[in-house]
């Protein structure tokens, strides 16, 4: 499979180290100071009175204005804004290394949610500012291919990667304008006065849409999306992603509605009136309108791909033990079961199936350089699970992309004269909840994991992914539970009081530090290591930041 298509957060094993990589140059006096409030007791208040006392102070800390949402801030304040600033300028503009982009969505996506919720504008606008430069790394496209895009001109991963140099990585563009789009979305949307550099934000982001979604969605992309809609499980034959629906085109459903938002400016009204002298006047920060041919272009691109979406969705009702008869959803069910990531998922053993040379040991040794990985367990004595679709990890994206497309949802269907029946049904959030609870949560309150499967599978994953030349001895089961706390999915709680309840567990055990888990070890340390008291500060920062905006302001305290 192409590395651009593979590109996710590091098995936990190695998330500590792969972010300290990120962000070497970051200050490292950063301590994050989380803590758990000690509520003042009522006096005179009867017991009942005083557990809902309790109960509501406990809440308090997550509603917008609370103890949580002022730590989120905190963050960016004192680091992390001049980190992203520092980023893009040494990463991408001086060395051309794209995979900043990616990396700028993953960290800071939760946070811009946040802001959006408690309507934060001038937090928003600060969030803009600091990833606007990014646009002046575009490149001119040619006559054949026209459009600016980022090129990767350097860093690790391109350079380790032949076909990658000089190229455009469709993965991390389409990322991060899933970021960009978002933000400028809900400025566009806010009905509140901008200042300039704002306004210019939004329609930089407006036209860099425009040019990328009119490249991305050609002929060519449309016959392969259409030709995958119309594919079942049993027609995927190996471990190739051509049948796949994959992150890239769910990234591309979330801008799409993102961008209509942008050019609705809020209104509810765009493409009601026929042309668009007749419409209302636009807010000062809309964008300029695309064509009526490009717009008709780009519909039947969006069209395509929320077809293949929706034929990959599988609708089911499970019992579940806590949560009663949840009626849930699946994406891509079964047709990632020969992808190359997850020939493991049917081994849940703890015994390694493969081990990485120490490379440390055999240069004191003098062995050749580069020695080959020691396979314990043969791939193909391991079941296949028929069930396997997403990982745990890579689904984080649902989170943002459904969330934007139920934002704009009329508007989206205005902007590109879609049918109700085109897009996905309305209670799909809540099924992909549910789905999270009954298939992926190990059931535990007290001590929340979560499978590595999106379909309940906890075998090994990516064991012998290689990035740039490393060895990847795989994660093991329950290994990326790390990806429920950064990735967003608490703000799922909205919709599913379990998944509330675990958000709040796990702040609180990230926050204490120490509990151990059933064989005595260090619970933190073990499941969730990037929160525990030994993990560099930048990186347990840049942690919290993707966790603790996801409990915000997701509940009606």
């Amino acid at each position: 499979m192409h590395q651009e298509s593979q590109r996710t957060l590091p098995p936990v094993r190695f998330a500590a180290a792969r972010m300290w990589r990120l962000i070497g140059h970051a200050p490292r006096r950063l301590m994050l100071l989380v803590f758990i409030g000690v509520a003042a007791e009522p006096a005179h208040a009867s017991q009942q009175e005083h557990a809902k006392y309790l109960q509501r102070k406990a809440g308090d800390r997550f509603v917008c204005g609370g103890e949580i949402e002022r730590q989120s801030w905190t963050l960016w304040d004192r680091s992390i804004r001049n980190w992203v600033r520092k980023s893009l300028d040494d990463r991408l503009r001086r060395e051309g290394d794209v995979y900043v982009l990616y990396d700028m969505q993953t960290y800071l996506h939760n946070l811009a949610a946040l802001a959006r919720r408690c309507q934060r504008i001038g937090r928003l606008k600060e969030m803009a500012s600091a990833l606007g430069p990014a646009y002046q790394s575009l490149e001119a496209g040619s006559w054949l291919s026209p459009g600016r895009r980022w090129v990767c001109t350097g860093g690790r991963i391109c350079k380790g990667h032949a076909g990658l140099l000089g190229q455009e990585v469709q993965l991390v563009s389409v990322q991060f304008l899933g970021l960009t789009s978002s933000i400028a979305n809900a400025l566009a949307t806010a009905r509140q006065p901008l200042d300039e550099e704002a306004r210019i934000f939004i329609r930089t982001t407006s036209s860099v849409i425009a040019e990328h979604m009119q490249r991305w969605g050609n002929r060519k992309a449309i016959d392969r999306l259409a030709d995958a809609a119309g594919a079942s499980a049993d027609d995927v034959k190996s471990g190739s992603t051509g049948l796949l629906f994959t992150d890239k085109p769910l990234w591309m459903i979330g801008i799409y509605a993102e961008w209509a938002g942008m050019l609705d400016g809020g209104h509810g009204q765009y493409g009601r009136q026929g042309k668009q002298g007749e419409q209302e006047k636009h807010n000062e920060a809309q964008p300029q309108r695309p064509s009526h041919d490009e717009l008709e272009a780009m519909a039947r691109h969006l069209r395509v791909l929320l077809k293949a979406f929706n034929a990959r969705l599988t609708y089911r009702t499970v019992h579940h033990a806590q949560g009663g008869e949840l009626k849930i959803a699946e994406l891509d069910r079964g047709y990632w079961r020969l992808f190359r990531d997850h020939r493991y998922a049917g081994y849940e053993g703890m015994e390694k199936p493969l081990l990485c040379p120490d490379k440390d040991k055999l240069r004191t040794a003098g062995a050749a350089p580069n020695p080959a990985p020691l396979q314990r367990i043969d791939a193909a004595s391991i079941p296949r699970r028929p069930e396997v679709g997403w990982d745990l990890s890579h689904g984080r994206r649902l989170v943002p992309v459904l969330d934007a497309l139920e934002r704009n949802r009329t508007v989206v269907t205005n902007v590109f004269n879609l049918t109700p029946k085109e897009l996905p049904p309305d209670d799909l959030v809540v099924r992909f909840a549910n789905a999270l609870v009954a298939l992926s949560w190990n059931a535990d309150v007290k001590q929340p994991l979560f499978r590595n499967y999106l379909s309940g599978a906890n075998g090994w994953y990516r064991v012998g992914y290689a990035t740039a030349g490393n060895c990847n001895e795989g994660t093991p089961p329950f290994g990326l539970s790390e990806s429920f706390v950064t990735g967003g999915y608490a703000a799922w709680g909205r919709e599913q009081a379990i998944i509330r309840q675990l958000g709040r567990r796990l702040y609180q055990m990230t926050a204490q530090p120490g509990q151990t888990d059933k064989h005595g070890g260090d619970f933190i340390a073990q499941h969730y290591p990037a929160f525990s008291p030994s993990s560099p500060p930048m990186v347990k920062s840049l942690s919290n930041l993707m966790f603790l905006p996801s409990l915000v302001g997701v509940a009606g305290e």
